[in-house]
């Protein structure tokens, strides 16, 4: 059952929005047709259970944002809440569709986010600054979700890419 979550219920969740220091970091796709299949795959992945995507920042490249339709793929699925109020969406296993429309929304719009299990501790970490990786601490999870973003054939991040994004941060 698809439902939104307030910030309150986001914090709530058992999560550590930071990846681990030696988390193997990809490049989100640029183009529309591998950010729909990344979509596909990032659902696919937590779909035998509950998950939930957890929208961390919004408006951070606005040209790239189109959230009216974020907004109308949250009603289509029965919820009027806007990310600003409900920056958090619970999917079910029956929720297939929803979740790819709203995690596509997240990725086609530069957002940052987690797309989470609330089942398993594991997820998906996605930068607005177009990277992704897996974290958590269900190591059986995580290589099922690293085999996902392995067989759409994401690029990596060069250690000289890490280090200009990331400034030299303790961070991934």
């Amino acid at each position: 059952m698809t439902a939104p979550m307030t910030q309150e219920q986001v914090l709530s969740i058992p999560w550590n929005s930071v990846p681990p220091p030696r988390a193997k970091l990809f490049w989100v796709p640029s183009d529309s047709a591998r950010k729909s299949a990344l979509a596909r795959a990032m659902t696919s992945a937590l779909a035998s259970g509950r998950s939930a995507l957890v929208v961390r920042e919004w408006g951070v490249w606005p040209s790239a944002e189109v959230r009216p339709l974020f907004t109308l793929a949250r009603r289509a699925i029965g919820s009027d809440a806007d990310v600003n109020a409900c920056p958090g969406q619970e999917f079910g296993p029956e929720d297939g569709d929803a979740a790819v429309a709203l995690v596509a929304c997240a990725l086609y719009f530069c957002w940052s986010f987690d797309l989470v299990s609330l089942d398993r501790v594991c997820g998906f970490y996605v930068d607005e600054d177009d990277w992704i990786c897996v974290t958590g601490t269900d190591g059986l999870a995580k290589r099922k979700l690293r085999q996902c973003l392995n067989q759409l054939h994401l690029e990596p991040l060069s250690p000289g890419d890490r280090l200009a994004l990331l400034g030299g941060s303790r961070l991934p």
